[in-house]
């Protein structure tokens, strides 16, 4: 088929894409991206609590169509609630399903020292997001919950 094209149009070095939404209306974009797997080496920890860390509630969108409109990642919140978290240890994240998305829910799960701390930078945190949230990003929701015995013994192989 790819022959066919190129007997039809020719051929080049270099893709163009104009691709829009809209009938009619030609957006020059981009078509690529790409995926990484990172793999770092293990160190396993006793004596912690987990928590499931999840945010829902976002509309997402499509990164071409909606980048503009302002609305908020759930992986990039999620990024940045983790990162203000001390002494905290990341037992499994994930996110989206696609590479072109805004992502509308994304969950962690976590071991820390000490929940009591980890709630409080969390609840202070998710009011400073609430704040920044435009307003289609209203019905996000930051969820914290502890596993229980049984949950955290579940995941503590992967710890």
């Amino acid at each position: 088929m790819i022959d066919q094209y190129a007997r039809q149009y020719g051929t080049g070095d270099m893709l163009i894409n104009l691709d829009s939404d809209e009938e009619g209306i030609f957006t020059a974009g981009c078509a690529g991206g790409s995926t990484a797997t990172l793999t770092l080496p293990m160190k396993r920890e006793s004596e912690m609590d987990c928590l499931t860390l999840s945010l829902c509630g976002l509309p997402g969108g499509h990164s071409g169509a909606d980048i503009h409109t302002g609305r908020a990642s759930a992986n990039l919140l999620l990024g940045r609630l983790l990162a203000a978290l001390p002494d905290v240890r990341l037992v499994s994240v994930e996110g989206g399903s696609k590479d072109n998305a805004i992502t509308r829910e994304a969950t962690a799960v976590i071991a820390v020292s000490h929940v009591a701390m980890a709630s409080m930078t969390l609840l202070g945190l998710s009011d400073d997001i609430a704040g920044e949230l435009v307003p289609e990003d209203q019905n996000c929701r930051i969820v914290c919950e502890r596993l229980t015995e049984q949950e955290t013994a579940a995941v503590s192989g992967m710890m």
